[in-house]
């Protein structure tokens, strides 16, 4: 019985092995190295096979992927153009605000010598003004005249002076 068992799993060895295109002859005594190979070369083969979908399926997610990737490149180089553009405009306004900052305050510094000078000429005139008044105080004290009225030309009596 051992024996017909034996020449019934080389029958089916050798059926599978002729699915396989594989028409070597064998004995009796390969028979578990023959049915462990045929069990490892369907694994393999499985193996392959799932190996080639999880392929198929990562080239699609990959082409998808790249099919998505091109509009955010793109927005993604115009973003880039247009922060380029504020940027170079924001540089231009500091620029533009520098350059008024410096006029403003060279402005501020003509006005302020433009005051000094100011100052200075309402200083001499007041002093000048203080000068004649003491002058003019200095010859009312030395010569006494009658007062004079500003309305009549300095003369106090307009009808004496007259006859």
């Amino acid at each position: 019985m051992h024996r017909e068992s034996d020449q019934s799993q080389v029958v089916t060895l050798r059926r599978q092995l002729a699915e396989l295109n594989l028409t070597q002859s064998f004995g009796i005594d390969s028979i578990d190295l023959i049915e462990q190979l045929i069990r490892d070369l369907h694994s393999t083969t499985q193996s392959y096979k799932q190996l080639q979908d999880r392929e198929t399926r990562l080239a699609s997610d990959l082409s998808y992927a790249q099919a998505q990737l091109f509009p955010i490149r793109k927005e993604n180089s115009r973003l880039l153009r247009e922060n380029h553009g504020l940027h170079i405009d924001r540089v231009r306004e500091a620029e533009t605000r520098q350059e008024e900052r410096m006029q403003h305050e060279n402005s501020i510094r003509q006005l302020e010598g433009q005051l000094r000078e100011t100052q200075l000429l309402l200083a001499a005139k007041d002093e000048v003004v203080v000068s004649g008044e003491r002058e003019i105080q200095r010859i009312k004290e030395v010569s006494p005249l009658p007062p004079c009225n500003p309305l009549t030309n300095g003369l106090i009596n307009p009808r004496l002076e007259a006859v």
